[in-house]
């Protein structure tokens, strides 16, 4: 985006949403250019096109900024998008089903089956996961990245709560490469 692109959603975003931001409620962040160095010159993977491979390793990328930037904030991180539909209550739905997975070591639960879509990481987690998708971010998408990561840490089966409480309701979607 150009600079001036940039400064009018800043505008959009602080007329909609002031109060939160001074709140600290929102916040409004920006990678700087120089955290996608990365991405030049990648090795296609999956028979993907060259412009599949930028945008999933970018995306890759991003979550990773994200985590970084969160590990600190909270307790939780709730990775979400904004072509999602929520089912009512869904804050205690999330909290209910963290109280009923306290007994076992999980590192994410699931609140939808879709992509990287409503998963519900413990921000002490976060800094490893990032690390592990700085190791193969060029190498496949998050979803997968993050399915392995779980298997190999251990992740027990039964995280994915049912009935899932986001839906993916974009007309894009990352997983069918479009």
């Amino acid at each position: 985006l150009s600079q001036r692109s940039r400064e009018r959603i800043k505008l959009k975003l602080k007329e909609r949403f002031n109060d939160n931001l001074e709140q600290g409620l929102v916040q409004i962040i920006e990678a700087p250019r120089s955290f996608y160095s990365q991405l030049v010159g990648l090795k296609r993977t999956f028979g993907d096109t060259q412009e599949r491979m930028y945008w999933r390793s970018k995306q890759n990328m991003d979550y990773i900024f994200l985590f970084k930037y969160a590990e600190v904030l909270s307790e939780y991180y709730l990775q979400m998008e904004d072509d999602v539909l929520s089912v009512a209550n869904y804050s205690g739905a999330i909290r209910q089903f963290i109280r009923e997975k306290k007994s076992i070591p999980w590192i994410i639960l699931e609140f939808s089956g879709w992509g990287f879509i409503g998963k519900l990481f413990r921000n002490s987690s976060l800094y490893h996961i990032a690390r592990f998708l700085k190791l193969f971010y060029n190498d496949m998408p998050c979803d997968y990245l993050l399915w392995n990561y779980m298997r190999i840490m251990g992740q027990p089966q039964n995280t994915l709560r049912v009935p899932e409480l986001f839906s993916h309701i974009g007309k894009q979607s990352s997983k069918l490469g479009t």
